[in-house]
């Protein structure tokens, strides 16, 4: 006796239940991968923008503060918060200042803003994101290196933070 060969045109039930159950769990984890993929790259966006804040402050400050020749004017009325600070110097010793740069912390725009107001330039802002600035001599007896405290924050909802410490020792020792 001839057995006829079955001839099946689809897919029993528990085939079709395997395939959606595995094809679940595929799109589960790929979309659980997208999105810490996603969320970690806002967090390392924010990170990187608030630390080239910082760095830029940081770098504006050394660049100035380095040449000083004379006591900088650093006004603070909170308990140690920036508002102002005054770089003045001299290309030629024993010459009255010929560069004189003004550095101002604006608390509501959390900007650090540096003004040359003799010597040439323009004004502009060295760091955004801002929301604390510190700046004082690490010594005041000796006054021999000023420091600036930075602290930038980026993003929502979830804050990136980051903060430096700019030590500088002038050119010339001040008097």
């Amino acid at each position: 006796m001839r057995h006829k060969a079955l001839h099946r045109n689809g897919f029993t039930l528990i085939e079709l239940t395997i395939a959606i159950s595995i094809a679940t769990l595929v799109a589960g984890a790929s979309l659980a991968a997208w999105f810490q993929l996603a969320t970690t790259r806002a967090r390392s966006s924010d990170y990187m923008t608030a630390y080239s804040q910082v760095q830029n402050a940081g770098y504006w400050f050394s660049r100035d503060a380095v040449q000083i020749t004379d006591h900088p004017a650093i006004v603070n009325p909170a308990p140690a918060q920036l508002q102002s600070l005054t770089l003045q110097w001299s290309d030629d010793e024993d010459v009255e200042p010929e560069h004189i740069v003004v550095y101002t912390f604006d608390v509501d725009l959390r900007e650090l803003t540096r003004t040359p107001t003799l010597g040439g330039g323009t004004s502009m802002v060295v760091a955004q994101y801002v929301t604390s600035v510190k700046c004082d001599w690490t010594d005041p007896v000796t006054k021999d290196t000023l420091f600036l405290e930075i602290t930038a924050q980026v993003g929502e909802p979830t804050v990136r933070t980051a903060t430096r410490t700019y030590k500088v020792e002038p050119r010339v020792s001040i008097p």
